[in-house]
């Protein structure tokens, strides 16, 4: 696996955050290494769409935690 491929993951997964992120990140790099040469770039940008959708439903959960009611 190339370095950039390695920082892409990194970047999308964030593994420094929690020790399941790092978990995460050593099986998206195994994934990432069993696939074919043509679906690998659908690998990353299948997992890009999902984190942004993880974080984007956690941001919100989070502000309307924050919210007061009345």
């Amino acid at each position: 696996m190339r370095n950039t491929i390695a920082k892409k993951l990194r970047s999308i997964i964030n593994p420094a955050g929690n020790s399941v992120n790092k978990r995460v990140y050593r099986r998206a790099k195994k994934q990432y290494n069993r696939l074919p040469k043509h679906a690998r770039q659908d690998f990353i940008t299948g997992l890009q769409n999902f984190y942004e959708q993880v974080v984007t439903k956690q941001h919100r959960e989070l502000v309307a935690k924050e919210q007061p009611e009345g």
